[in-house]
């Protein structure tokens, strides 16, 4: 984890909380998939990328570091066949464009306020929220 002050700290997570951080960095492994077929799909992509006729199956989230400061890894399968990575690779693309389909949605209203605080992993709208003048952007209710 990367703290206020700009440094690197080890953070120790038990159980479920490493199963959602885990698969929070992996949903970030499956947009870059998605991208590598799609490019490879196209012809756009370097034609070292991948041999043709291989199709991309497993995910690696690599950690540099760990509590017995050795890197570690995990590994994720997108599926057995064709069928099932192409499936959960479209689940990806249908996120993505949701998010997509909600930021337009949300640049036509033209009102700071209508921008609700998401929880999504990979945005950073949480962190900079408090930087603006109150009444300016949405604010949460306080209970």
């Amino acid at each position: 984890e990367y703290n206020s002050q700009k440094r690197f700290q080890t953070v120790v997570y038990f159980g479920s909380m490493n199963e959602q951080k885990a698969q929070d960095n992996f949903w970030q492994l499956k947009i870059y998939a998605l991208l590598v077929r799609e490019m490879v799909a196209s012809g756009k992509g370097p034609k070292n990328l991948l041999i043709d006729g291989l199709h991309l199956r497993m995910l690696r989230l690599l950690y540099l570091t760990s509590d017995d400061d050795v890197g570690v890894y995990l590994d994720m399968d997108l599926g057995k066949t064709v069928e099932e990575r192409d499936g959960v690779l479209q689940e990806v693309h249908a996120d993505l464009s949701g998010i997509w389909r909600d930021i337009c949605e949300l640049v036509r209203k033209q009102d700071a306020r209508a921008f609700v605080h998401c929880d999504r992993p990979f945005c950073s709208c949480h962190r900079v929220r408090p930087d603006f003048v109150r009444g300016t952007v949405w604010e949460r209710e306080s209970p």
